[in-house]
């Protein structure tokens, strides 16, 4: 990568903590600032908070993951 070339976007999670009790993960998520500016850039109204680029950044995980699951179908569906 040159000096001036922009990083590509990406995102480390951390601090994950699974509950047997209630079956949800928890975990933290960073992303760097070509993510954030890619999710502002998607959004229509360019004036938002960290708040809703976080809910953009939630709301995009839920679809990338029943996205992948779909594109699996019934195979995936017995198998966890």
């Amino acid at each position: 990568m040159s000096k001036d070339s922009t990083p590509p976007a990406s995102a480390i999670a951390s601090n994950v903590h699974y509950s047997r009790f209630s079956h949800t993960l928890r975990f933290n998520i960073e992303v760097n600032a070509e993510t954030i500016r890619m999710v502002e850039d998607s959004l229509p109204d360019k004036n938002v908070s960290y708040e809703s680029i976080a809910a953009s950044l939630a709301e995009t995980l839920v679809r990338g993951v029943l996205t992948d699951y779909h594109r699996g179908g019934q195979r995936r569906k017995g198998s966890y």
